[in-house]
């Protein structure tokens, strides 16, 4: 074979093997909470999750797919602004006026929220037991079979640039713009094999503000890639901001935190 060719052959292996190691995916939403006794009694025994495994400072609990939810200990947590821009979980039930019945006399605490109407169904947002708020989904515009409550219904970012916010998910990171037909404010984000992956929520008057760790944040969105040093390297080449200058190990794995546009931090998973 031709010296050229394989100059050729061996670029092009090259840039494949870059691109698919860069590859970032959703992974899943890290909770924190200040007592993990607690907050197992309310994400397990009032909403129903089942643990699957834990270690000193994480419970991971099952979940509908392969996306991981966490619920992990921190020493601190400061109330969430009303307007900042942070990350928001929402889950999904099979009939949200039965369930809203069935959390407040389990004493869950809904604040002066009222069920509000979205693009898909009816949704609620409800207070954890560290002043997280999560959403509740009752899909309502096509027919889905009974499920097993609670399950995952999407998380992503409330944001207050779209534009800039698809620039950073879109051009940065790598993930796909789908359908905006039923949320005009809102923007799904996909992977490049067309799954889902997580979602854009434009929100008039949000303000960014600057997390100094993940620790200080209540809602963590988790990334994975299958070579952290390769992904960590040709991200910064693109101008994301890391908060460490190398990986720290997790229980999770090999993990370090970038910064979006508006100073959330999520964490970058290497997943084998």
């Amino acid at each position: 074979m031709k010296p050229r060719i394989l100059v050729l052959l061996s670029l092009g292996l090259a840039l494949c093997f870059s691109l698919h190691a860069q590859e970032m995916r959703t992974y899943g939403v890290k909770i924190n909470v200040t007592e993990l006794d607690k907050g197992v009694n309310f994400y397990c025994n009032t909403l129903g999750f089942e643990e699957e495994s834990r270690t000193t400072s994480d419970i991971f609990l099952k979940t509908n797919d392969k996306t991981k939810l966490i619920i992990h200990k921190v020493t601190n947590l400061l109330p969430e602004g009303n307007t900042e821009a942070r990350a928001g979980l929402t889950l999904q039930v099979n009939d949200l006026d039965k369930t809203i019945a069935y959390l407040k006399s389990k004493g869950v605490d809904f604040g002066a929220e009222s069920k509000r109407k979205e693009g898909v169904g009816y949704a609620i947002y409800l207070n954890d037991p560290f002043g997280t708020k999560i959403s509740l989904m009752h899909h309502t515009i096509t027919k889905i079979e009974p499920f097993t409550e609670p399950q995952i219904y999407n998380y992503g970012f409330k944001i207050p640039d779209m534009t800039k916010a698809i620039r950073f998910y879109v051009t940065d990171l790598g993930f796909v713009e789908r359908s905006k037909n039923y949320l005009p404010n809102d923007m799904p984000l996909g992977h490049a094999d067309g799954s889902f992956g997580l979602m854009l929520h434009f929100r008039e008057g949000t303000e960014a503000i600057r997390h100094n760790s993940t620790d200080s944040e209540h809602l963590v969105i988790l990334f994975r890639t299958s070579n952290l040093e390769l992904t960590t390297s040709l991200l910064r080449k693109r101008g994301v901001k890391f908060l460490e200058n190398k990986p720290i190990d997790t229980p999770s794995g090999k993990s370090i935190s970038f910064y979006d546009p508006f100073g959330y931090l999520s964490e970058l998973i290497e997943v084998k």
